[in-house]
């Protein structure tokens, strides 16, 4: 098998395996499992098959290498971003990724000289930066401990972080944003929640309940009715009692079963009727 096949089996595994999970953490995991098994396939070809050339190791470390690498990094990034952000506040949680982003400037501030070597496309130190025979592996702050002789170079594993850490940095923004959206979100809810109350009969309202139940409209489904009835309690501050026994009585109807929504869309209906003349 060659690097190239390597790498294509290992893209293609990558897209499959980020369409099957639905979870974040749980698509995480399993994909730093992957990155590290395709790295170790790609470590045990180094071994065994000799490069023809200097210009094939520096494209391996620079370029194809840098694959499974790169996600490799930003994936143990974003695992560690969901063990360790604070399960309190929003508060917190912004706090939490403002400290992540300062420590993620002060790896690019460190490396500011390699990162704009690379952003301008340099190629003139590439013996030095991606070969294995380069006797500068402590230039520039490098970190012993990852070194393998067989598999790294001075500088292959901080351009990986260079560019993860660019995605991570993308990802840290957009969390952020969402946590800023909900705050306000969250504030005017407050505001209004004062304002709203159910003035329809419990009938009515347990007939919506399970229509959206049973419509699999909320999280896909994956939630009980039970959590949609103490939420619509919640915001109406409507108790709500035995709602199962109220469904029960509603499933015994003679007459039209679903009369609330029968009248809702009746309701709906006629004004778009109205609203078109």
């Amino acid at each position: 098998m060659s690097i190239t096949s390597i790498l294509s089996k290992f893209q293609n595994e990558l897209n499959q395996k980020k369409d099957l999970e639905n979870d974040p953490l749980h698509e995480v995991i399993a994909t730093i499992d992957l990155c590290q098994n395709y790295l170790n396939l790609l470590r045990r070809y180094v071994d065994k098959f000799a490069f023809k050339s200097k210009e094939d190791e520096i494209i391996f470390f620079k370029q194809q290498k840098q694959i499974p690498q790169t996600e490799l990094v930003f994936q143990v990034s974003l695992k560690n971003f969901y063990f360790n952000k604070p399960k309190s506040s929003k508060d917190a949680q912004l706090s939490y990724c403002n400290n992540k982003l300062t420590l993620i400037n002060e790896f690019f501030t460190t490396h500011r000289e390699f990162d704009n070597y690379i952003r301008l496309n340099r190629f003139d130190l590439d013996t030095y930066y991606f070969t294995r025979s380069s006797s500068v592996v402590n230039f520039e702050n490098s970190e012993p401990y990852y070194k393998d002789p067989i598999f790294s170079t001075a500088r292959d594993l901080v351009l990986s972080k260079l560019t993860a850490y660019q995605k991570y940095i993308d990802f840290i923004l957009d969390y952020k944003q969402e946590l800023l959206s909900t705050s306000k979100i969250d504030t005017l809810i407050g505001k209004n929640l004062q304002q709203l109350e159910w003035t329809g009969s419990k009938a009515a309202l347990t007939e919506l309940i399970y229509a959206l139940y049973t419509g699999r409209i909320i999280n896909n489904g994956n939630i009980e009715i039970k959590d949609i009835a103490a939420v619509f309690s919640k915001i109406f501050k409507y108790e709500l009692g035995d709602f199962y026994k109220t469904y029960s009585e509603i499933k015994a109807r003679k007459n039209s079963r679903t009369k609330f929504l029968d009248n809702l869309s009746a309701s709906l209906i006629s004004q778009m009727d109205s609203s078109e003349e």
